[in-house]
This record gives C-alpha cells, structure tokens and sequence, in this order.
C-alpha cells in the first residue's frame, strides 16, 4: 500500500493501520509532499512511476488500485497506473465527486468511481447538477 499525503501530521490512523498491516502481513509505504520533521524516513514528494513500482506486488493482477483526493492526483496515479498496464477494472476512485462538488467544479471521469459519503451529500451533488435545492 502506498500512502500519501502533505506531510506527516496529515496522515490519518497512521498508528491503526499500522497495526493492521502487521497483523495481515501488508506493506505499507507513506509518501509526504513536505516533509516536517528530521526524522522522516519515508518518500518524500508526489506520487511518481518509481514510487509506484517499489510498493506493489510484481504481480498486479490480484491488485486494487484506489486514488482519494483531489483531481490533479488522481489523474496523475491513474496515468502511472496505466503506464505499468494496469487494467482500467481495477483502478478506483474515491471521494473525486465529493471533492469537485465542494469546489464547484466538475469531470466527465470515465473511471469507476466509489464514493463513500453518506446520502444526503450525494442528493446535493446530484441536485446541483440538476439545479434542484435539497430540503
């Protein structure tokens, strides 16, 4: 699993998931924009083919690849992704209409996308498409 964030401190459940990927034998790597400690040992800047190739399997058939954040990123992981041949039915995007509909902005995405945000926040999406105010 690779991890990414702005810095360190923005890293959420870092200690939960931690424990986790020791109890089920998983690797994760944390990647930060900015590092802002000394200490820092893991990567530091954006998401990049080379940081992406040392945190997967060789074999990516029985992989999910999930970007959360903001379209610039997922573009740019989606790109990688296909690059290294990942099949498109395992690319997943989470929260990228939650975070375009609070930015008034909008994509014609054409990658699957799950978005786990209650349903009230998604009638405001679709009601702001179709211009209809949520009671």
């Amino acid at each position: 699993m690779l991890f990414a964030n702005r810095t360190e401190d923005d890293i959420l459940m870092k200690e939960t998931l931690d424990v986790y990927a020791k109890k089920h034998n998983v690797k994760v790597f944390y990647s930060v924009d900015k590092s802002i400690t000394t200490n820092w040992t893991g990567f530091t800047g954006y998401i990049s083919e080379d940081k992406v190739t040392q945190s997967i399997p060789n074999e990516v058939k029985d992989t999910l690849f999930m970007s959360c954040g903001p379209p610039p990123l997922c573009n740019g992981t989606e790109k990688i992704w296909k690059s290294l041949n990942v099949p498109t039915n395992q690319i997943f995007r989470f929260w990228s209409e939650s975070y375009l509909y609070f930015n008034n902005q909008y994509s014609n995405c054409k990658t699957p996308m799950i978005d786990p945000l209650c349903q009230r926040c998604e009638q405001k999406i679709n009601d702001k498409k179709s211009n209809t105010p949520t009671p």
